[in-house]
């Protein structure tokens, strides 16, 4: 089958600062009056129903296909800006047009040690089951999977919420009772409980985002 380009759209929109492709792509289709699932199906290549081509979204602007990489963030390396080779790394969406650009945004994200050097954080803290003193690069709870199920086993057999200390409704359920016993008697204390758990852990900048 031959992929026929597909025509100019009469009114071009100019993307903005925060804009990818399936967002530019929907501000297009209002700005002409089209069905935006219409003109992103015309977007794509012949025959697949995978992600628009950005060479088509070029040919229907009428725009030069670098000015648009450069445009749209999810076209363009997160660390240098210029536009990416390809969309897709393995099956995932790429982030970064070279290995080097990747090593540099990880250096950024990775806190420099009082000495100057980049390292990982050691975490070092007793399993909250058993007690057992560990070492890990990132927070934890607890040593094991054993001793997790073991710590899930018995706040779920004392029959009160984890968090409000309240008699928790007893649900049954034939095939996922074994699999997904509450723990709280609410939403409202589960997540209270995450919270908790999130000030406890080390000062992590992300998880406090998260947190607030």
């Amino acid at each position: 089958m031959i992929d026929i380009p597909p025509p100019h759209l009469p009114i071009y929109v100019r993307p903005a600062d925060d804009d990818t492709v399936d967002s530019y792509i929907r501000r297009l289709a209002h700005a002409n009056h089209l069905p935006p699932a219409d003109l992103r199906s015309h977007l794509c290549a012949m025959g697949s129903v995978g992600p628009p081509l950005v060479e088509k979204l070029a040919a229907v602007t009428g725009r030069p296909l670098a000015d648009l990489q450069r445009a749209l963030i999810d076209t363009r390396c997160g660390n240098c800006f210029r536009p990416l080779r390809s969309r897709t790394v393995k099956g995932r969406p790429a982030r970064w047009c070279s290995g080097r650009c990747r090593l540099i945004a990880r250096r950024k994200r990775v806190p420099l040690s009082p000495q100057g050097a980049r390292r990982h954080t050691v975490h070092r803290a007793p399993c909250a089951h058993c007690g057992t003193v560990i070492e890990r690069n990132r927070p934890f709870r607890w040593c094991s999977e054993p001793c997790r199920q073991a710590a899930y086993e018995a706040r779920w057999a004392r029959g009160q919420c984890g968090h409000c200390g309240q008699a928790r409704q007893q649900r049954t359920s034939s095939s996922r009772e074994s699999r997904c016993r509450p723990v709280w008697c609410s939403r409202i204390c589960r997540a209270a409980a995450h919270r908790e758990r999130l000030r406890a852990l080390p000062d992590l900048p992300h998880l406090r985002e998260h947190d607030e």
